[in-house]
């Protein structure tokens, strides 16, 4: 077998192993089928963010992880055998599809077989017909019929990642009971701690009735959600006064048993004066970004192991952050990396876009998106309307609330025109 690196630096999670053991009895294809493992998924998740984060819908998914079953049956190739096809799809570099280092960037790979597909298919015309016949007009293979073999499985694995643990891991909002829609966790001073589920809809009935899902949270400095154990569901990392750190794990259930009986992840995080949560250095495991008083900006990154090994030694991302009075993460850019987005004194709002690379380059040259923020009292993202674009929710003095679409577009067009989506929210003590 050909050598081969894993498509997520840190290889498969938890959450793709399990994925892989939930699908293997209902796969049949010839080249993968049952054998699929959790490496596998993992490279089927990164094809799938890569298309979502392009907001193109699930079936440019189905079609992506078609073909690179066809070719490689999921494993991103770093040596050629077949002329010089390299990485998940098996393209060449004298055919002009990249660079060696290119094509075995995942992300870069599946964006590259986008590219193609939207070129040969101008007008969405790969949203209809076979799809094995799109693949081989994208892919020019010389077993034409071979795609055609693969889009069951290929279909399986995209609609369980489409709304699995993937978007969990794009911001600060999360899908919190499962239904594939973001939904908002809220503290109130009473408090109580509630779920407004998301509807699928627009304008105020963006969010439904809300259902109470914890109490006694009064004591907690710090709240956010994401799928921190690599099951698919969301969890709740919370940080009390004595500096201690606590996952409450989802449970699948509802109510009062929307999350399970807590366990620790860390001692001494009092000092941290902010705390977010995404999937930063792209290896599918959620990790902490967090900032301290001398304005130095560390990554905890995921193990995928549990208990206060949840998260590994810190490395340093970035100096003088002091000034920022809100920081959150999510794939603003829709490249398939996770970005930084910061408001400061002037209410200047700034994207620092995610680089891929590590250290204090994981965050490149920032561009600012928006003017005047200073009046909004908290500030989250998540793609909430569901096109696959990360839209900004954003509370103000008067209580209410409001989303700033992604428009897919750069610089101050990053979001469009505000929509109303609440009101009365002055009293919630947390929004995540």
């Amino acid at each position: 077998m050909p050598a081969s690196k894993p498509c997520s630096p840190g290889g498969a999670s938890a959450g793709d192993t399990a994925t892989a053991d939930q699908l293997r009895p209902r796969m049949n294809g010839p080249r993968l089928g049952r054998r699929i493992s959790g490496n596998n998924v993992c490279c089927a998740r990164v094809i799938v963010n890569a298309v979502r984060s392009r907001g193109l819908p699930v079936r440019a998914a189905v079609i992506a992880v078609t073909t690179a079953i066809t070719e490689t049956s999921l494993n991103n190739y770093t040596e050629a055998v077949d002329h010089d096809s390299l990485g998940l799809f098996q393209q060449r570099p004298s055919q002009g599809w990249g660079s060696p280092a290119q094509l075995t960037d995942p992300v870069y790979a599946t964006n590259a077989f986008l590219n193609a597909m939207l070129r040969k298919y101008p007008n969405n015309g790969w949203m209809t017909g076979d799809i094995g016949a799109i693949c081989q007009r994208v892919q020019v293979s010389a077993v034409p019929d071979a795609y055609g073999r693969e889009v069951h499985d290929a279909q399986l694995l995209a609609d369980a990642l489409w709304s699995g643990s993937g978007r969990t891991l794009t911001g600060r909002l999360a899908d919190i009971n499962g239904d594939g829609r973001v939904d908002l966790l809220a503290r109130f001073p009473d408090g109580n701690l509630y779920v407004y589920p998301g509807t699928g809809r627009s304008g105020t009935e963006t969010f439904g009735e809300r259902y109470q899902v914890g109490i006694g949270w009064n004591e907690a400095t710090a709240i956010t959600v994401a799928d921190i154990n690599g099951d698919g569901r969301a969890d709740i990392l919370a940080r009390f006064p004595d500096g201690n750190l606590y996952v409450y794990p989802g449970t699948g259930k509802s109510g009062t048993e929307t999350f399970g009986e807590r366990y620790q992840v860390g001692i001494g995080w009092n000092e941290a004066t902010a705390i977010t949560v995404a999937d930063i250095n792209g290896d599918g495991r959620a990790d902490i970004l967090a900032r301290f008083p001398d304005g130095n900006l560390y990554v905890y990154p995921g193990t995928g192991k549990s208990g206060t090994e949840t998260f590994g030694e810190r490395y340093q991302v970035g100096i003088g952050w002091n000034d920022a009075t809100a920081i959150t993460v999510a794939d603003i850019n829709g490249d398939g990396r996770v970005d930084l987005l910061a408001r400061f004194p002037d209410g200047n709002l700034y994207v620092y876009p995610g680089t891929g690379k590590s250290g204090t380059e994981t965050f490149g040259e920032r561009y600012q998106v928006g003017i005047g923020w200073n009046d909004a009292t908290a500030i989250t993202v998540a793609d909430i309307n569901g096109d696959g674009r990360v839209d900004l929710l954003a509370r103000f003095p008067d209580g209410n609330l409001y989303v700033y679409p992604g428009t897919g577009k750069s610089g101050t067009e990053t979001f469009g025109g505000r929509y109303q989506v609440g009101i009365g929210w002055n009293e919630a003590t947390a929004i995540t």
